[in-house]
Parts: C-alpha cells; sequence; structure tokens
C-alpha cells in the first residue's frame, strides 16, 4: 500500500519526462542513461566465500545515485528495465564459461510487504528475460536486521550473519543479484549459505559500489 500511494505521488511529480533533463515520454531517456559513465569492474575474491563480485557503475554518479533511490525507496520499479541493462553490458564484458542461474538477494518479508516489491528479484528478471538465461529464488530472508546504511564493516558483518537460509535445489554455479553493494558483506552471507547446500562457485552483480 505505501508503495503504490509513493507511486502515485511520483507519477504526478515525474509525469513521464526524463529524472536527468525533463525530456518528455520516458523516465529517463536514452541521451541520459548513456551519459552515465560505466565503472565495470571485477572483484576477484572479495570475501571468503564469493568468487567475485561485477560492479557495473559508480554510485558517485549523480543520476545513477538518483535513479537507485527512486527505484529502491520510492516504488518507480519501472527503473528495474534500464538499471538491468547497465548490470547486463557489465555482465557482458565479463562473459562467465557456465551460464548461471541468477539469484536476487531476498528480503525479510515485513520489509518485503512494507515496500511492495524486491528490488533486486525484479532487476534478476529483467536481467535473465534480455540474456535468456534461468533465474531461482533460492534464498528466504529469515531474521529481520537493521539496515546496513549506517553500519560499519565489523557491524555489518554481524548484522547479517546467518540471516539467510537455502531452499531448494541449488546449481553449482549461481550469481547473486543486487541493487548495491558497500562491504560485500550481505553478498558474503548469501555466499556462504548457497555453498552450504550445494553451489560450487558464487558470483555477485550489483549496479553499483557505495565506497561512503
Amino acid at each position: 500500500m505505501l508503495a503504490s500511494i509513493q507511486k502515485t505521488i511520483l507519477d504526478l511529480l515525474f509525469p513521464l519526462s526524463c529524472i536527468g533533463c525533463g525530456a518528455h515520454d520516458s523516465l529517463v531517456c536514452a541521451g541520459c542513461l548513456n551519459s552515465i559513465p560505466l565503472l565495470i569492474k571485477l572483484v576477484e575474491h572479495p570475501t571468503p566465500h564469493l568468487d567475485f563480485v561485477i560492479i557495473a557503475g559508480n554510485y558517485e554518479h549523480p543520476l545513477l545515485k538518483e535513479l537507485v533511490t527512486l527505484y529502491k525507496f520510492h516504488g518507480v520499479t519501472e527503473l528495474a528495465e534500464p538499471l538491468a541493462g547497465i548490470m547486463g553490458r557489465a555482465l557482458a564484458v565479463f562473459p562467465v564459461q557456465t551460464a548461471p542461474v541468477l539469484v536476487p538477494v531476498p528480503l525479510h518479508w515485513k520489509r518485503a510487504r512494507a515496500r511492495g516489491y524486491n528490488q533486486s528479484e525484479l532487476l534478476a528478471r529483467r536481467l535473465a528475460e534480455n540474456r535468456g538465461c534461468n533465474t531461482q529464488n533460492l534464498l528466504r530472508r529469515v531474521k529481520a536486521t537493521r539496515s546496513q546504511a549506517k553500519l560499519g564493516r565489523t557491524e555489518r558483518l554481524k548484522n547479517v550473519a546467518g540471516v539467510f537460509r537455502g531452499i531448494g535445489a541449488v546449481p553449482t554455479e549461481v550469481m547473486l543479484i543486487d541493487d548495491i553493494a558497500t562491504t560485500f558483506a550481505t553478498l558474503e552471507s548469501a555466499a556462504g549459505e548457497l555453498k552450504k547446500h550445494g553451489a560450487k562457485h558464487v558470483g555477485g552483480l550489483v549496479i553499483a559500489k557505495n565506497n561512503a
């Protein structure tokens, strides 16, 4: 309900005009989208259970940061498509040998209900459709945690330790999908759980990394 109210308000504030330049007929025009510089960085073995993470963009870029904020916190789910497009361009630079199953990082059910959607799941669906691969929900978040935003590295690791449970048969090649990474703590916790359930290689793909 809250997400739909926020979306209605934003529809009035942004009536099909580009968030970047104000041009009509799209939330973000091709020109503004293409103006966002891609970072496209591969980080190998950033944590014990993560084999790699692909970072698509630079979170410090004002337009990208605004798009992510509107998408994640203000119910503008239409932005899943262009944001997934940015992630797809990064993924194309680092093709993996075996097509992995895309696994969205889950929200706790209370947060998912309040928000009305899981932003990582929508991104995973768009990526799967665009790239012709599979996406599966193989994790459940069993603990409600504090927001990671204002926590330090040690606090982040403790905050998400043991919060995920594997569900269903886990394939050997998995790629976790999330929006923003900071210390990779959430991805590490998810990767550890997937490897406990049979995954051999677990990578991650995020829109951007927040260096704050």
